[in-house]
């Protein structure tokens, strides 16, 4: 439980710590090695996070399982794969609680989205709202990729009077000013009030919504950029990694983007997005 509370701040060494601690005493204590995976998964520690996924394998429930071990693999030039897998983990277990089922489906299409297959994520988003729980995770993952896609409408209506977290209100304030809404004035105000907020109490949690409402809300790229590269010594997921590309190429600072380029050719991530904002730096290397 103390790791947990710790991964919540960011806390990623003491928790692991932790969480290796109790797995010792405890080596079938599931939940320990699904947080070992979460952990090492954003850390972009994928060796120690696919040992963790293959314990979790042995001791939870089959959709569990696949959706760990896919996860990893999604990140690791192996998405295809990973989407074959776990879709098929959820056609196997169709009984599973819906809380479980969401989990999955929203894996699901996300890792459809690092392969660039967008009716498949787009059909899996939908799958993963149609079980009728609020979960802000997916409506955030979702409201991105219909930000991608141009949609801030939908975006607009999927997040109607859900803004009272910080994250959807972000999705909030970029649908607004994509679609000239009005609202995007006090929106932004009160997203630069809570972004203070958190730097009073000393919460670092947030660098990366804040990076990504100084870069596409304000227009602020060296603002955006410190942000987004204290956020990626922390984490190193997706969307951490997109954020510093963006940030770096707005405030022309290649050397910023450099850790991404390396970790993406390490561990050839197929990413469209990403690839595509890598490819920016062709010319110069």
């Amino acid at each position: 439980m103390r790791a947990v509370v710790l991964q919540y701040s960011h806390r990623f060494d003491e928790a692991v710590a932790d969480l290796e601690a109790a797995v010792r005493a405890e080596p079938d204590g599931a939940d320990a090695w699904a947080w070992l995976a979460a952990i090492h998964t954003v850390r972009a520690d994928y060796s120690q996070a696919r040992r963790a996924c293959e314990q979790l394998s042995a001791l939870a429930e089959s959709l569990v399982g696949t959706g760990c071990v896919a996860t990893v693999d999604s990140l690791t030039g192996r998405a295809a794969t990973a989407a074959t897998a776990l879709r098929q983990a959820l056609r196997d277990d169709r009984e599973a609680e819906p809380g479980q089922r969401l989990w999955a489906l929203t894996r699901l299409a996300e890792l459809e989205e690092h392969r660039g297959a967008t009716a498949e994520a787009e059909a899996a988003y939908r799958e993963a709202l149609g079980l009728g729980q609020r979960d802000v995770y997916l409506l955030a993952a979702y409201a991105d990729f219909l930000l991608d896609r141009g949609r801030p409408a939908e975006v607009l209506a999927l997040l109607k009077d859900l803004s009272r977290a910080d994250v959807l209100l972000l999705r909030l304030a970029l649908a607004a000013k994509a679609a000239g809404d009005p609202r995007l004035a006090g929106w932004t105000r009160e997203l630069e009030a809570r972004f203070d907020a958190t730097r009073v109490r000393g919460d670092t949690t947030h660098r990366k919504e804040e990076a990504r409402f100084a870069l596409s809300v304000l227009g602020q790229a060296d603002r955006a950029l410190v942000l987004a590269r204290d956020n990626y010594a922390q984490q190193r997921e997706v969307a951490d990694a997109r954020i510093l590309l963006e940030a770096a190429w707005a405030a022309r600072q290649r050397d910023a983007a450099l850790p991404v380029l390396q970790w993406m050719a390490r561990w050839q991530v197929e990413n469209p997005v990403l690839r595509s904002l890598a490819d920016r730096w062709e010319p110069t290397r």
